[in-house]
């Protein structure tokens, strides 16, 4: 059935363009602008603090879609993923999976409370599974048949 999605899987679906062309990290889902300093579009495809009145989690879908057609990939609500929290290795990986076991699970995305820095498809952060805020939340995924 349905499950967290990897972290390599969000990131896979946060950064992509066209299959050829990738988000390098520094924008948010969706921002295919050449320059993450001057981009104006961060409130076309995120909540954040920047646009959030009330603050506060917002009903999905109301902003624009990225390259998938998903949307909220940045903002909103920090997304859980499966995998376990361990530093990057130096060296380039094609779909890496985290740690077998650990204390700490990985989410992703930023949230309603942030600032569009912490939005970057690259920012991660840890905490144990048992950690709950209302700026935290999930993204359900399934594998293909």
């Amino acid at each position: 059935g349905y499950r967290l999605p990897t972290e390599a899987e969000w990131e896979y679906a946060a950064r992509y363009i066209d299959g050829t062309n990738w988000n390098g990290g520094d924008h948010i889902s969706g921002d295919t602008s050449a320059d993450y300093s001057t981009s104006t579009v961060v409130g076309d495809y995120a909540w954040y603090s920047g646009n959030n009145s009330p603050s506060g989690s917002k009903d999905v879908g109301q902003k624009t879609a990225n390259s998938l057609g998903l949307k909220d990939m940045s903002g909103n609500v920090w997304e859980w993923c499966y995998d376990w929290y361990a530093e990057y290795s130096g060296g380039s990986i094609s779909d890496p999976t985290g740690p077998t076991s650990g204390s700490f699970r990985v989410y992703r995305g930023g949230s309603w409370s942030n600032s569009a820095n912490s939005l970057r498809c690259a920012s991660r952060i840890s905490y144990a599974p048992t950690f709950r805020f209302s700026n935290i939340g999930f993204r359900l995924c399934r594998t293909a048949d």
